[in-house]
């Protein structure tokens, strides 16, 4: 299922998408904002599930690990990476 999202990060902002695959506590899709998209993998249901996976931004990989859930208004969600934690949350 594609999800409208706003991702917070450590430098603003952005409209993004997930889309979003949970099958037999299995967890696949894209998570894409700015320019940046990237496949991720993990486990759990949409009560809470994990995942993770990489940007290819210009300065290098940049790796990250979430944790998230799916609510009556969409995913809601958290993840560390290197340089900061990037927060999303449905579009409103």
């Amino acid at each position: 299922m594609l999800y409208g999202i706003i991702v917070r990060t450590p430098f603003g902002r952005f409209n993004g998408k997930m889309d979003l695959e949970i099958n037999e506590g299995k967890v696949s899709g894209t998570l894409s904002f700015m320019d940046f998209s990237s496949e991720f993998h993990g486990e759990g249901d949409m009560d809470g599930f994990s995942f993770s996976g990489s940007f290819d931004i210009p300065i290098g990989s940049l790796d990250y690990k979430a944790e998230a859930s799916v609510k009556d208004d969409g995913v809601h969600g958290i993840a560390d990476t290197r340089l900061g934690k990037l927060e999303f949350a449905p579009e409103r």
